[in-house]
């Protein structure tokens, strides 16, 4: 019987999405230029831009376009399946005209992709910048930005009436796509130690003992642990086995 640890939502499938870029990029390589191909969730459009870049945009359902950007620095090899299968999956579904209501602040704090459980504080124009290893992604009133250290930069112009978990769930699938070596960072949460009705006192104050931890990864998994050791120790045991967890 296969040992399983931890919970993880299960991803979404970017099945269409992956067969949509691979026949855009050829399509681009035969000197096409516009590249429209409809998917389940909507339309993706992949046009050449100047040098290095590649324009994109994707339309919801409904015919409204809720993604406009480009990727440079890619030269035609378009690794993006996650990052535009969550975009189409997280978009607003409908016609709306509404700018985008999230603060880049509570984005950083729902995203998965981290380090740890502390989430950067705003810049001076309201912006937040969360790094991984190989990469990082700037979120801001109505973008998101991701980088690599080799130079490749994709941006993301939002659309529409965008939800703050929606489009924290894109970043985190643009940094999954151009960042792979940061797919399983863990770290686990600080116990909260001795509390009564939810203040913490002092071990005589009467209170009660909580030593809980929870260990997160940059994958989505989580699991909930008695104390920070154990918890420590099922992240290490999920970085070992990372496809091993019950669907959340």
């Amino acid at each position: 019987m296969t040992t399983v640890r931890g919970h993880r939502q299960r991803p979404i499938s970017r099945a269409e999405e992956y067969l949509a870029l691979r026949n855009a990029e050829r399509s681009l390589a035969a000197g096409t230029r516009q590249h429209e191909e409809e998917v389940a969730r909507g339309t993706i459009l992949v046009r050449p831009g100047t040098g290095r870049v590649v324009r994109l945009a994707l339309r919801n359902r409904s015919g409204q376009r809720v993604v406009a950007g480009y990727a440079s620095g890619m030269d035609g090899n378009l690794t993006l399946a996650r990052a535009l299968a969550a975009a189409l999956h997280q978009a607003p579904k409908g016609l709306t005209w509404d700018a985008p209501a999230f603060g880049p602040e509570g984005v950083g704090h729902v995203m998965q992709m981290r380090r740890n459980q502390r989430c950067p504080q705003p810049r001076a124009d309201g912006s937040i910048r969360l790094g991984v290893p190989g990469g990082a992604a700037v979120v801001d009133r109505h973008s998101i930005t991701a980088t690599t250290d080799t130079g490749v930069r994709v941006r993301f112009a939002l659309e529409g009436l965008w939800t703050t978990f929606g489009v924290a769930r894109v970043a985190d699938a643009m940094l999954r796509d151009l960042a792979p070596e940061a797919h399983h960072l863990t770290y686990t949460t600080e116990p909260r130690g001795w509390h009564l009705n939810g203040t913490f006192v002092s071990k005589r104050g009467g209170g009660r003992y909580d030593g809980a931890s929870t260990a997160y990864c940059s994958c989505g998994w989580f699991c909930m642990e008695g104390d920070r050791a154990s918890a420590r120790w099922s992240a290490a045991w999920h970085r070992e086995n990372p496809s091993a967890y019950r669907p959340a």
